[in-house]
């Protein structure tokens, strides 16, 4: 297969992104049909690619000077096809939304982070995933922020997200030496590398405490913490299986992770604010993302990981679309019915993502002697809960609005893939088919219950029915906009004095730096500071 064919899916959103910004008087009428329609032509060429590329494509062969940097894409590599239709069902869904009201860069932005997140997904080696990461943090930097948004955070993303490829980077050259391929598939990863390998896919996701590597806007929500989720879990995902093998070498992490995971959800008991506590939401629901390479063995968790990593992106994009519908006076009267489906994604009900995660979770968590754990993942799912209760009960009292055509087939593009994972379990976990298969054998042995199991049932169904319950209940209780955490408790959790010490820090070195460079750029002060280096040198020759 030609190169420039591999490219297809990308070159025509990009192309897209760039006939939507061009003033041409053609497209004045039908532009914004344009994002769409790249869309549906990158959802098309996907098909094509995923069905009819069984081989790697290169798209430039290495040099002789540089052997290890080429770039190389697989469409056929199983993962492209499912999280890629996740993808561009779910932004296209965010842009109908927002065609009549969002900026064109943020539009044209978008699209090119599809692009971005197209060519990861197919990425066949450490340095294409390294080149599509770029194009993605690209596009996310060209998003416009939302008012009141520091310009800071969003830079302060990039720059946090650079470090994670250097870390990527880093641990990718030691696998490729140690299995003597740069190809991801056939690294075996050990040690150090699996460490810094990690730790890249942790700040790829934003989840706390890089929660500054991924920042939230609330009408962005399916961009700016969806996409990282989607991609920082695929990446997880695909390397689960190595990772597994060097799981002991990273034990002392197990406690570092459940804090992170705990914390994420207490945090959203401790923001007054809706769209504040919807951020956090998000990142305590997506937080077990990090719990699976510890607490499950290997056959299970790279399926229990996709699913849930599906999950989290489906419910970053239903919480953006229910708060576009709740800042249009007078809200639309299906935003309580938004709210609902994201309460039911979020709790892991039947018929969402997570749900066969959360069972296989709560059951191996019971059945393996772990009751710690298991009582983390109740207490945190009952407070992530009580934002969405507090928007369905105020969504009761609004004045109704007659949806367009155009946010019915946005909420149907929701929901759509959300069902489907559901639905078509197998398919969306067919990369790792051996762990799904497992995976679903736990989780039949967990919802049919034998009479030695009664126990590991009750605690199952207690894991599913407790949260709703307490959730609701605390959601009725406490008045909507009140903390449940005093305001100076939750500054120190999220690390909000830790960013803005660091922020002084880089101000007063870069003061410095300027400071000493004006002094350098007058010739009177260089030229003396040339003599005495000039001298002192003169005097050592004389000494010696």
């Amino acid at each position: 297969m030609p190169a420039l064919a591999a490219l297809v899916p990308a070159l025509l959103l990009i192309g897209g992104a760039l006939l939507f910004l061009l003033p041409l008087p053609l497209l004045a009428r039908y532009r914004r049909f344009v994002p769409l329609i790249a869309n549906v032509f990158a959802v098309i060429s996907l098909l094509v690619l995923a069905v009819g590329a069984r081989e790697p494509v290169t798209l430039f062969e290495p040099s002789d000077i540089l052997p290890a940097l080429t770039l190389t894409l697989q469409w056929n590599n199983g993962f492209a096809l499912p999280l890629g239709l996740v993808l561009l069902f779910c932004l296209s869904a965010r842009m109908l939304m927002g065609m009549e009201y969002d900026p064109r860069l943020q539009t044209a932005g978008t699209l090119v982070v599809e692009a971005g997140a197209l060519l990861l997904l197919a990425a066949d080696n450490w340095t294409t995933v390294t080149a599509a990461w770029l194009v993605v943090e690209l596009g996310l930097l060209a998003i416009p922020i939302a008012k009141g948004e520091p310009r800071e955070r969003v830079a302060r993303a990039f720059a946090w997200n650079l470090a994670a490829l250097v870390a990527w980077l880093t641990g990718g050259m030691i696998a490729a030496n140690e299995a003597s391929a740069l190809r991801l598939d056939e690294a075996t990863l050990q040690g150090t590398a699996a460490l810094l390998i990690f730790l890249a896919c942790w700040i790829r996701t934003g989840l706390y405490p890089f929660q500054a590597a991924a920042p939230a806007s609330a009408d962005t929500f399916g961009v700016r913490v969806g996409v990282p989720f989607l991609l920082g879990g695929y990446l997880l995902t695909r390397l689960l299986a190595q990772l597994q093998g060097s799981v002991t070498l990273l034990s002392e992490m197990q406690l570092v992770v459940l804090l992170a995971f705990g914390i994420s959800a207490l945090l959203v008991v401790g923001q007054p604010h809706g769209a504040d506590a919807f951020d956090w939401v998000l990142r305590a629901f997506a937080a077990p993302l990090l719990l699976l390479p510890f607490f499950f063995t290997s056959e299970v968790a790279p399926a229990f990981a996709i699913w849930l990593t599906i999950g989290a992106f489906a419910l970053a994009s239903l919480i953006g679309l229910a708060w576009l519908w709740r800042a249009q006076p007078p809200r639309v009267p299906l935003t309580a019915l938004v709210w609902i489906a994201a309460l039911c994604v979020t709790a892991a009900l039947p018929l969402t993502p997570a749900f066969t995660t959360r069972v296989g979770m709560l059951a191996a968590s019971y059945a393996t002697g772990f009751l710690a754990l298991w009582l983390l993942l109740v207490a945190a799912m009952a407070l992530i809960l009580i934002p969405l209760w507090r928007e369905i009960f105020a969504s009761r009292d609004v004045a109704p609005k007659a949806p367009t055509i155009f946010e019915y087939t946005a909420l149907a593009c929701v929901l759509l893939p959300t069902l489907s994972v559901a639905v078509l379990p197998m398919f969306f976990a067919s990369p790792v088919s051996d762990a799904a298969d497992t995976a679903l054998k736990l989780f039949a042995q967990a919802i049919m219950p034998t009479g030695s199991q009664w126990g590991a049932w009750i605690f199952l169904i207690a894991g599913l029915v407790v949260p709703l319950l307490a959730s609701f209940e605390l959601a009725r209780r406490w008045e909507r906009y009140a903390s449940f955490l005093p305001t100076r408790v939750s500054a120190i959790l999220d690390l909000s004095g830790l960013s803005r010490a660091f922020d002084l820090l880089y101000r007063f070195v870069r003061a410095l730096l300027q400071r000493t460079l004006s002094i350098l750029e007058q010739p009177p002060i260089a030229w003396l500071i040339f003599l005495a280096i000039w001298v002192a040198v003169w005097l050592r020759g004389l000494g010696t």
